[in-house]
């Protein structure tokens, strides 16, 4: 970030004032800058907790797995801990562990009742295995409960995947239509509509 750029949010001493600041802001920059202002705000409160499960949890969303390990590492240095900060620990342990066995550990680490993005995670993880139904089948989990309409974008970007790879291209292209209604800006989904179209 440059000296003369201005910060995303005003700076408050209240860790979730400044946290929620950033988050009326940050969609409004380029990813690198967003992901500076985070590590700023970290820099700023670092006994606060929930700052470092949200800012795991908003890097693992935006795939800066570098980052969320560099996050991980710094919370236990603050001797950070909680359920939060446990289990996306576990999610990179699974991620370094491959399809099979990295499932089993996602699995194990959220019991019953799991948030959308763990399901997405193990759709992917199934995905990379080519198990393409069990993929399907945890990303509509994670669609229906998805915060966002840039989430169920993403997930439903996966779910065409999982169907063109089974030669399923009408479903393909209605599934990438839906998602485009959700994030018309989602440049990723219109390549992949174009491509089905060719």
């Amino acid at each position: 970030m440059s000296a003369s750029a201005p910060p995303l949010s005003p700076v408050t001493e209240q860790p979730l004032g400044d946290l929620e600041l950033w988050r009326r802001t940050a969609n409004k920059y380029p990813p690198d800058r967003s992901v500076a202002e985070m590590w700023r705000l970290l820099g700023r409160h670092r006994k606060e907790a929930e700052l470092y499960e949200y800012a795991a949890w908003y890097f693992a969303r935006e795939r800066r797995y570098d980052e969320l390990s560099l996050l991980l590492k710094n919370a236990a240095l603050q001797e950070q801990k909680s359920p939060a900060l446990d289990y996306w620990n576990v999610f990179q342990a699974a991620r370094a562990a491959g399809p099979v066995d990295g499932v089993e550990l996602l699995l194990a680490a959220s019991g019953a009742k799991r948030p959308w993005f763990t399901e997405a995670n193990i759709g992917r993880f199934y995905e990379a295995g080519r198990s393409y139904a069990a993929a399907e089948r945890h990303y509509y989990y994670a669609l229906v409960n998805a915060d966002t309409g840039r989430d169920k974008a993403r997930i439903l970007d996966r779910i065409s995947r999982c169907l063109t790879a089974q030669g399923k291209t009408v479903e393909a292209r209605a599934v990438l239509e839906e998602a485009l209604a959700f994030d018309p800006e989602n440049l990723t989904v219109r390549s992949a509509l174009n491509n089905l179209y060719q």
